[in-house]
C-alpha cells in the first residue's frame, strides 16, 4: 500500500510539473553552451590561422636565406678552384725562376 501511495504522489507531482517550461529551460541552456562553444572555436580557428600564416611567411624567409647561403657556397668554392689554379700556375712560375736562376749561378 505504502508503494502505491508513493507512486501516486509521484504521479501527481509530475502531472503539476510543467515539462514543456522544463525541456525549453533545457534547451535554452544547451543552446547558449553550443553558442559559447561555437565562439570559442572561431577564436581559436583564428588564432591558428594567424600562427599558419606566420609559419609560412618565416618558411619563405628561411628559404629565401638558404638560397642566399647556398649562393654563396658556389661562389666561394667557384673562387677556391681558381686561386688552386693560380697558385699551381705561380708555382710553376716560381719553379722556373728557380732553374734560371741556378743555372745563372752555375755558369
Amino acid at each position: 500500500m505504502d508503494r502505491l501511495e508513493r507512486d501516486v504522489d509521484e504521479w501527481q507531482r509530475l502531472n503539476h510539473l510543467d515539462l514543456e517550461s522544463s525541456v525549453n529551460d533545457q534547451l535554452a541552456h544547451l543552446a547558449a553552451e553550443m553558442h559559447e562553444a561555437h565562439l570559442s572555436a572561431q577564436e581559436a580557428a583564428k588564432t591558428i590561422s594567424s600562427d599558419l600564416k606566420s609559419l609560412e611567411t618565416r618558411k619563405v624567409e628561411l628559404g629565401d636565406a638558404i638560397d642566399a647561403s647556398n649562393s654563396a657556397f658556389l661562389d666561394a668554392e667557384d673562387k677556391i678552384e681558381k686561386a688552386k689554379k693560380m697558385i699551381k700556375k705561380a708555382n710553376l712560375l716560381l719553379s722556373k725562376s728557380n732553374r734560371c736562376v741556378m743555372r745563372r749561378l752555375l755558369s
